[in-house]
């Protein structure tokens, strides 16, 4: 299978620096990767794309890599970002989104037909992306009420999550995630300073009250809303950067040796976690 299956890689308005491939031969099936804290859209996920358009699995997938700012915009402005561009390339715009970009890039022969529409959908998020994910998740649930999850007018019900190294249970201690990510460091003057600096920081601390509600509200909603249950979860071996644990409905985390908690979310020379993602698609 060669990269000809995909379109090369083209820029998106919404979020920072979003980019997409997108099928030549689509099959209304969406792949969306969302990275984490100082993460950027495609560089967070060296050699994923190139992989995964090798791949058959993900012939038919459009592979989004949506960015934001992570360091500077507060966590709820984050989740809105994503939650727009999912909710605008999902249901309002999906067709007007998808052939603007493909007419940008100059070839017709590849536009999406008027009724076109994506019946499955596989949210990937490393680190703070996993809690920004979940949470845009949790607000198309709870604004169409508990339980509803419709198959018109709405988010696919073929809706899978995946996670690298998340922090659902926070980050400690903070000047280690600091220190890891903005790669300087940190003294307790300076830590103090960042942490004003960026306000994420504050919500990635372990029983931080957006930690709590999201947990809280994650197990109101799971059972009857499956897809908030992630299908797969890769922890890095002795992660000093997040705290590894077991998260309401999540699946059982295969533990990966060998990585940390940024380079788990590389394929280069980890090709059990590529194989893994494939077999949820």
């Amino acid at each position: 299978m060669s990269s000809e299956t995909h379109l090369p890689p083209l820029e998106l308005p919404n979020g920072t620096k979003t980019k997409v491939r997108w099928s030549k031969n689509p099959e209304g099936k969406l792949l969306v990767f969302v990275h984490g804290f100082n993460g950027a859209a495609v560089d967070t996920w060296a050699g994923f794309p190139e992989q995964l358009c090798l791949q058959n699995e993900t012939r038919g997938y459009d592979l989004t890599f949506f960015g934001y700012d992570s360091v500077t915009q507060k966590t709820a402005e984050s989740i809105s970002d994503l939650y727009t561009f999912l909710d605008e390339l999902l249901v309002r715009n999906t067709v007007r989104v998808a052939n603007r970009s493909i007419l940008d890039f100059g070839d017709p022969d590849f536009r999406r037909e008027s009724d076109f529409t994506y019946r499955e959908l596989v949210l990937v998020g490393h680190s703070l992306g996993a809690c920004i994910v979940r949470r845009a998740v949790l607000r198309h649930i709870q604004q169409r009420g508990k339980g509803y999850w419709p198959t018109q007018g709405g988010w696919p019900i073929q809706t899978k999550m995946v996670w690298f190294a998340p922090a659902h249970h926070g980050a400690w201690p903070l000047n280690l995630v600091v220190a890891v990510a903005l790669k300087i460091r940190v003294g307790p003057g300076l830590l103090k300073g960042i942490q004003i600096i960026s306000p994420v920081l504050k919500d990635l601390h372990p029983g931080s009250q957006f930690l709590k509600d999201l947990l809280a509200d994650t197990k109101t909603y799971c059972k009857d809303n499956t897809q908030l249950n992630a299908t797969k979860t890769f922890w890095a071996w002795r992660d000093w950067v997040v705290e590894n644990d077991f998260f309401a409905g999540d699946s059982d985390p295969d533990r990966i040796k060998g990585v940390g908690h940024i380079s788990i979310s590389k394929p280069t020379g980890y090709q059990k976690t590529v194989r893994q993602l494939l077999a949820q698609l």
